[in-house]
């Protein structure tokens, strides 16, 4: 009975760690404009912290920016025109 118990509780622990870790806030957000090819485009996203929501800004707006593997790595290669960002 103890066993079943235990498990049971710690079942119910492991899925509420789950719960809270997926649903927690993602802590910054940024606009990045990228200039590649003669035009230029913005995209915002969201990222535990400023490094990785200005990457993923960065890689969404490449990709509508350049085509192919080798302007996709030359455009995310590019440094942004501009980034703005701010805390959650």
């Amino acid at each position: 009975m103890k066993t079943k118990l235990l498990w049971a509780v710690a079942a119910i622990g492991l899925i509420g760690y789950l719960f809270y870790s997926s649903m927690a806030p993602n802590v910054v957000s940024c606009e990045v404009c990228v200039t590649f090819g003669g035009r230029t485009d913005c995209r915002k996203a969201s990222g535990a912290d400023q490094a990785e929501a200005e990457r993923t800004a960065s890689g969404t707006a490449c990709s509508m920016l350049a085509s192919g593997i080798e302007g996709s790595i030359a455009c995310q290669n590019t440094p942004p025109s501009s980034s703005t960002c701010q805390n959650r």
